[in-house]
C-alpha cells in the first residue's frame, strides 16, 4: 500500500521543555528507529493492572522464546470492581503505583521500558473507566468544582507515581486518556475542544506543577482530537484485529506530524468478555505488517491474557524477526546513551 511520506526524519525535542537527558536519549533512538529499515520495532507486552499485575507473561515468553520483550505495559487501576477487600474502596478508587511501581523499576533497571496507561476512575461518580452514566465535561478541570477537586485528587496520586519512577531516573511512555475517539470510557467521544482541552490541562500541570519530566506523551487519539504537536512526543492507535493494517488510515491522518507512531495495543480479534478463550492468531506476521503501515512505527505491544505473545503462535518467529528489537538490543543500544541507567554503574568487583 502507498504510504504518505514522513517529512522529515531528524532530531526533534521533547515537547516538554525541561525533559530529562533520559528522555531525550529515549525519543532520540525512537526518531532514529524511523529512519532504520530493519531493527526498527521494538517489541512489547502488557503484563497487567492491580492486582492482576506479574511478570509472568514476560517469563512465560521468554521460556518459549529465549527473548525478552523491550517493552513492558503497565496500569495503575483495577480492571474490575471486586467484592473484596483487595480492591476497596469500590468508588472513587486510587491508583495503585505503590504496588505496580516495583515491576517498571525492575525492567527498567535490566534495560527495558515501561509504557503506562491509566482506567482512571469516573470522578464523578467513582465507578471504573466504562463507567459511562456521567461523560467528561469542562467543569471537571476547574479546581473550583467537586468534580474538579476530585479529578484533581486523582491525577495528583498518578502523579506520586511517575514522581517515584522519576526519582530513579525511569522514563515512562505515558499514554493518558486512550482510545477517547469511543464512546466505551467516560472520557471517550467527548468534543474535540474538551478532548484536547483534558490533555492539555494534565500536561501542562504534570510539567509545570507537579515537575515531571520523565515523560514520553503518546497520544492515542485521532486527529480530532490532536492538541497539538507541542505537547505529544509519539502517536499510536491500538487494534483488536487480524493485522493493525485495519488502523493503518489513523497512522495516514498523523504521520504528517513527523512524531514516532506506536501499536499502542494489539491483539487479534475475540470477545473481550472473555480473555481466557484462545485464539490461535500467528503473531509470526506482525513485524511485516507493522511495517505496511508505514515507516514511522517504531513499537508494539500486544494485549493481555489470550491476546499475548505467550498464548499464540509465532511469538519465537516473530520476537527472532530481523525487524524486530528486544531487550538485549536496547541493552546494547539504548542504554549506554543514557548515563545514569543503573546498568551503566560502576563494577563493584
Amino acid at each position: 500500500m502507498a504510504h504518505a511520506p514522513i517529512e522529515e526524519i531528524r532530531k526533534i525535542e521533547p515537547v516538554d521543555a525541561e525533559a530529562s537527558a533520559s528522555v531525550h536519549a529515549v525519543l532520540d533512538y525512537c526518531h532514529e528507529l524511523m529512519g532504520r529499515t530493519d531493527s526498527k520495532l521494538m517489541s512489547g507486552q502488557f503484563i497487567g493492572w492491580y492486582p492482576e499485575h506479574s511478570m509472568d507473561a514476560i517469563d512465560q515468553i521468554y521460556a518459549q522464546t529465549g527473548k525478552h520483550v523491550a517493552i513492558i505495559g503497565i496500569d495503575y487501576y483495577e480492571p474490575h470492581q471486586q467484592a473484596d477487600d483487595s480492591t476497596e474502596p469500590h468508588t472513587h478508587k486510587p491508583p495503585r503505583w505503590r504496588e505496580v511501581n516495583p515491576l517498571a523499576k525492575e525492567y527498567w533497571a535490566r534495560g527495558g521500558l515501561p509504557a503506562l496507561s491509566v482506567h482512571m476512575s469516573n470522578p464523578y461518580t467513582g465507578g471504573k473507566s466504562w463507567d459511562v452514566s456521567i461523560r467528561a465535561d469542562f467543569d471537571m478541570l476547574d479546581a473550583g468544582t467537586e468534580v474538579g477537586q476530585r479529578y484533581l485528587q486523582q491525577i495528583d496520586e498518578i502523579a506520586d507515581g511517575l514522581e517515584d519512577l522519576q526519582k530513579e531516573g525511569i522514563v515512562v511512555l505515558f499514554r493518558p486518556f486512550h482510545e477517547a475517539q469511543g464512546a466505551w470510557f467516560w472520557w471517550g467521544a467527548p468534543e474535540p475542544e474538551l478532548g484536547k482541552a483534558m490533555w492539555r490541562h494534565m500536561f501542562d500541570y504534570y510539567t509545570k506543577e507537579r515537575g515531571l519530566h520523565n515523560l514520553i506523551w503518546v497520544n492515542n487519539n485521532p486527529l480530532n482530537l490532536y492538541p497539538g504537536n507541542d505537547t505529544v512526543d509519539m502517536n499510536s492507535f491500538d487494534c483488536y484485529s487480524t493485522t493493525p493494517v485495519d488502523k493503518a488510515d489513523l497512522y495516514e491522518e498523523m504521520v504528517h506530524t513527523g512524531k514516532p507512531y506506536a501499536i499502542a495495543e494489539f491483539g487479534p480479534s475475540g470477545s473481550t468478555a472473555d480473555p481466557d478463550s484462545d485464539r490461535n492468531h500467528d503473531y509470526s506476521t506482525l513485524a511485516q505488517q507493522a511495517m505496511e503501515i508505514g515507516s514511522g512505527v517504531v513499537y508494539f505491544l500486544t494485549w493481555r491474557d489470550a491476546w499475548g505473545l505467550h498464548r499464540n503462535p509465532g511469538s519465537k518467529e516473530l520476537l527472532s524477526n530481523p525487524l524486530v528489537l528486544n531487550r538485549d538490543d536496547l541493552v546494547r543500544e539504548l542504554v549506554p546513551r543514557i548515563s545514569d541507567h543503573p546498568l551503566n554503574a560502576p563494577s563493584s568487583t
